[in-house]
């Protein structure tokens, strides 16, 4: 059964990337990619995101907290609750990374198969687009905004 919603969550954000075809990834973009990649894989669980935010960072949750987060607020809340439940399953596709000198947004897909504080499964999909900029050499998030296309 496990299997089944995980290939089933990876069967839907397959056919929602459909209609956006995955561009290929020049060297600066895979650099953005890789880093947009690495922050899910290193932050996601723990919830520590805010480390990874420009001091002037804003954006725009998902449903589960659909307002909006400044760097400050992002680290009081991942230190009052850290991470909730274990994740999965996380796949995530890229659609478009558009660059400008030191900055690029980042068009995506995530597909993430989680339990929460309960140990109740949910699959979770979501279009992100994240604004990067570069500072001192390292990539930060500065702007981003998610939103549900499919959860269970």
């Amino acid at each position: 059964m496990k299997l089944i919603q995980i290939m089933a969550a990876s069967a839907a954000a397959a056919a929602l990337a459909g209609g956006a075809h995955a561009q290929t990834l020049d060297d600066a973009e895979a650099e953005v990619w890789s880093f947009i990649d690495s922050a899910w894989q290193d932050h996601a669980q723990a919830n520590t995101w805010y480390e990874l935010v420009h001091e002037d960072g804003f954006g725009w949750g998902s449903s589960d907290y659909p307002m909006g987060r400044d760097r400050a607020t992002m680290e009081r809340y991942s230190e009052a609750l850290g991470g909730e439940g274990e994740i999965l399953f996380m796949e995530l596709s890229p659609v478009n990374i558009a660059l400008a000198g030191d900055t690029a947004i980042a068009h995506y897909y995530s597909s993430v198969v989680a339990t929460d504080h309960a140990g109740e499964r949910s699959t979770d999909v979501q279009q992100c687009a994240d604004t990067l900029v570069r500072t001192d050499g390292e990539w930060l998030f500065l702007g981003w905004g998610c939103r549900t296309v499919s959860d269970d």
